[in-house]
C-alpha cells in the first residue's frame, strides 16, 4: 500500500496518481470503502513482516491440484514427483516451497485422517498467504 492513498493530503485526490496506481488503490481499497460506506465495520490488523520470503498456497478443484506460489513464479502439483518437472532456475523457492507443503500435508494425513480432504474444499477459491522464514528440515 502506497502512502498517497492514505495520506489526509491526498487520499481523496487520485488526479496524483497514475493510472496502474489508480487501479492498485481501488483493487485494495474498494471492499472495505463499500462495507463502511454501507454502515459495516472494517476490523485492520497490523503485522510485522519477517525477513523472509512470500508463499502462497491453494487448491484447485477444477484441475485437481495445488497451486503453490513465491513472489513472482507460481507452480501446479497434483503430486510431489509434479514439482520436479519445473526445471527452470526461477522456480526453486517455489519448489522449496511446494516441497514444505507436501510434507505438511503427509504429516496431516498420518495424524488427521480425513483433514487433507476438508483442506482442500476449504481452500478451492481461496488463497492462503504466508511468510516463510525457514525451516529446520528444508
Amino acid at each position: 500500500m502506497r502512502l498517497e492513498f492514505i495520506s489526509k493530503e491526498q487520499r481523496y485526490d487520485d488526479g496524483c496518481l497514475d493510472d496502474e496506481h489508480h487501479m492498485h488503490k481501488n483493487h485494495i481499497l474498494a471492499g472495505p470503502l463499500k462495507t463502511i460506506l454501507a454502515g459495516g465495520k472494517v476490523e485492520v490488523v497490523k503485522t510485522l513482516k519477517a525477513n523472509g520470503e512470500n508463499v502462497q498456497i491453494s487448491w484447485n478443484d477444477e484441475v485437481e491440484a495445488w497451486i503453490i506460489c513465491s513472489k513472482n513464479v507460481g507452480l501446479i502439483a497434483q503430486y510431489r514427483d509434479d514439482i520436479d518437472r519445473y526445471l527452470s532456475d526461477r522456480f526453486v523457492f517455489a519448489k522449496e516451497m511446494a516441497h514444505v507443503w507436501f510434507d505438511i500435508m503427509e504429516e496431516l494425513e498420518e495424524t488427521q485422517t480425513g483433514t487433507l480432504k476438508q483442506l482442500k474444499k476449504d481452500l478451492n477459491g481461496v488463497t492462503m498467504i504466508g511468510e516463510y522464514i525457514g525451516s529446520q528440515h528444508h
